[in-house]
């Protein structure tokens, strides 16, 4: 990613940096270095690998400085400091890539830190988009390759590759954005799952190069049931899936002090709670929807869901390595499962449209049509109807209006008598069964 030094382009609010749901404080615990390698404990070897610098990949980056948080943490151990080595940021926002780019710059040409400039690690970052296969393997391909090559990252029984490389991230950061690609296409989701299980480190038991396996961490808004299903049951995944719910912790990146200096946490104060770890009791996760309509409580806005998902070895046979490694999904079986789960959850658990929601909407619709003289109602008029309050705050009359401009297109072009400015109470509900 160019540095842009030639070229001062005007800042806006879209290039500060910005944190989505938490800040990384409040879920350090969960990325520490020795949390990654739990799985080392596991195998039936005797060394420990020696290896203490970790890979992270931070996808959906944005202006987030959780790449940063990561790089400049430091985990001390008995005999050692573990670390995070080089931290991968990827995101669509070009834009926003090349002003977080200057900002990491800035900070290290500021910083005091005694530690050499070689051995603060690396931050790289990536543009790509999850919509494309061929944006993905553009962007990571290289990278894939780079760190197979320095680290003896190694698929179960050695085998390994080249033309299609992965497996090295001990760790894969989702800050909530699988939840904005699950208001996008299935395929997208498809996409991104596949690659963010890529990514993740294979573990390995063998003695003379043993591995752990690497850990995707997603923070997330959606309910917990829907996506524990998307992730426990994705078609070949081989991991293991844990929940927990901590605490939002909101604040102005722009006014820390700290930001450049080195985070140094001891695992004697992390194994007995202290800092990096959070205590208090959390009540469970309740779903923001019910009765078709959204309605976020206190605890809601409070909280966030947190997945933790860490591969495990493979038991595959020599001749499915072959034709594929393990770390390469089945995207077409992906897409199914996706589909199918989200089929399921939205239209049978938890239907947007209900019999009460439905009945509302009819009697709304014939007042508004009686007052008029007209079933047709103004998209204006039907935005204000179809919505309650808290769900006009996640979905402002502009995303609606592009929702309502993507449903036209599609029916309009196969032939359906619908209006392109107003709606009937039947293409209402319609509309609103299809964009859940």
């Amino acid at each position: 990613m160019a540095d842009g030094a030639d070229r001062a382009p005007e800042r806006s609010a879209t290039d500060a940096p910005f944190e989505w749901l938490t800040n990384f404080r409040s879920l350090r615990h969960l990325v520490l270095p020795s949390r990654m390698r739990d799985d080392a404990s596991e195998t039936s070897c005797d060394v420990r690998p020696p290896a203490l610098q970790l890979n992270a990949l931070h996808v959906g980056c944005g202006t987030s400085t959780a790449g940063e948080s990561l790089l400049l943490l430091r985990e001390r151990t008995y005999s050692s400091i573990m670390r995070y080595g080089r931290v991968v940021n990827v995101d669509n926002d070009e834009r926003a890539l090349e002003s977080m780019c200057r900002r990491w710059e800035t900070l290290q040409t500021q910083s005091n830190e005694e530690e050499p400039a070689e051995e603060r690690g690396t931050m790289v970052w990536k543009c790509l988009d999850f919509k494309s296969d061929q944006s993905c393997r553009l962007a990571l391909d290289e990278v894939y390759r780079e760190l197979m090559q320095n680290e003896e990252c190694t698929e179960v029984g050695g085998c390994f590759d080249f033309t299609e490389p992965g497996g090295c991230f001990d760790l894969a950061l989702d800050k909530s954005t699988l939840d904005c690609l699950l208001c996008a296409e299935t395929s997208v989701v498809a996409q991104f799952l596949c690659e963010v299980y890529r990514a993740l480190r294979v573990p390995s038991a063998n003695c003379n190069a043993p591995s752990w396996g690497g850990v995707y961490v997603l923070v997330t808004f959606h309910p917990v049931e829907f996506v524990k299903r998307l992730l426990t049951e994705l078609p070949g995944a081989d991991w293991s899936v844990e929940h927990e719910v901590i605490r939002r912790e909101v604040e102005d990146v722009n006014e820390r002090r700290d930001c450049k200096e080195v985070d140094e946490v001891s695992q004697d104060s992390t194994a007995s709670g202290g800092v990096g770890i959070q205590n208090d009791p959390i009540g469970p996760a309740f779903s923001a929807w019910s009765s078709g309509t959204f309605h976020p409580d206190e605890n809601y806005r409070k909280t966030v869901n947190v997945f933790t998902c860490r591969r495990r070895s493979s038991q595959v046979s020599n001749k499915a390595m072959a034709e594929r490694p393990t770390y390469i999904l089945d995207r077409d079986r992906v897409l199914r499962h996706i589909e199918r789960v989200c089929d399921e959850w939205y239209q049978q658990t938890n239907p947007m449209v209900t019999d009460e929601r439905e009945k509302q909407l009819r009697n709304a619709f014939r007042e508004a049509a009686n007052k008029e003289s007209n079933e047709m109602v103004d998209l204006k008029r039907c935005y204000k109807m179809l919505f309650t309050a808290a769900e006009k705050e996640h979905l402002s009359y502009e995303y609606f209006l592009e929702d309502w401009s993507a449903y036209y297109e599609r029916l309009g072009d196969n032939g359906n008598q619908i209006y392109r400015d107003s709606m009937t109470v039947d293409t209402a509900l319609d509309f609103l069964k299809e964009m859940q």
